[in-house]
């Protein structure tokens, strides 16, 4: 687990599926916290970030997610949020990034597994 006092990211892994537990604000302050997670996962992963806790996210969160959703997409892994909270839901929503993230964007509050 990481924990920079704004930011708390717990990691888990099930086989070939890795789950990012993100809690807090992910804004300028914060989001090297989560670049630093997110820079040891490998193109190959199947990576869900459930964001269910996250209470603000700013531009420079969404940044983040979109260059990781970018560059996993050089192999053969997959990057989804699931369990956003509203915050996150609207955010993505507005930037017309529903059908990039969330693996059903009818339904983009699936629980994560």
């Amino acid at each position: 687990m990481r924990d920079d006092g704004t930011l708390r990211i717990r990691i888990g892994r099930a086989g070939p599926l890795t789950l990012i537990a993100v809690e807090g604000d992910v804004d300028e302050g914060s989001v090297r916290s989560l670049r630093a997670v997110f820079d040891q996962l490998s193109v190959d992963e199947q990576v869900l970030v459930d964001m269910a806790g996250v209470r603000f996210i700013d531009a420079s969160g969404l940044n983040v997610l979109i260059s990781q959703k970018v560059w996993m997409r050089r192999g053969a892994g997959s990057f989804h949020i699931c369990n956003p909270s509203t915050v996150v839901r609207r955010i993505v929503e507005i930037s017309d990034f529903s059908s990039t993230f969330f693996v059903d964007p009818e339904s983009p509050s699936q629980p994560c597994v």
